[in-house]
């Protein structure tokens, strides 16, 4: 990454899919914002666990996400009930690190555990 007055500027080999919601082909170039503190960052994630955390399936994908996770002073986790518990190949933030999960179903009793100890708050129906 090129560090500039504005930000880091990361360059991917990637372009959007949204039939799969991924990265992958075409050269891309834009900036995490470092100058922001306090800004929350909003994450998704393919699969979560509490042992292995936040994860995808791409590798690019994760690595965008890392970095703006590196630059944020709290992140919050939007995960549907079908990527709990579920694993991606690679890791990108730990769960302990979110300040937030937001899921569209009651979280299982090892999520809403892990969360309780971790002061993640927790917003489902």
């Amino acid at each position: 990454m090129d560090q500039t007055e504005e930000g880091q500027h990361l360059v991917v080999e990637a372009g959007y899919k949204p039939e799969t919601i991924t990265l992958s082909g075409k050269a891309r170039t834009f900036t995490v914002n470092t100058n922001g503190a306090g800004e929350v960052k909003v994450s998704n994630a393919t699969g979560v666990t509490v042992e292995n955390g936040l994860s995808n399936t791409t590798f690019l994908e994760a690595e965008i996400k890392r970095s703006v996770v590196a630059h944020s002073n709290r992140v919050v986790l939007m995960a549907d009930h079908s990527k709990l518990g579920h694993e991606a190949p690679i890791s990108f933030c730990r769960l302990s690190n979110i300040v937030a999960l937001v899921s569209d179903a009651p979280l299982s009793d090892k999520f809403s555990d892990f969360c309780r100890a971790h002061t993640v708050r927790v917003l489902t129906p």
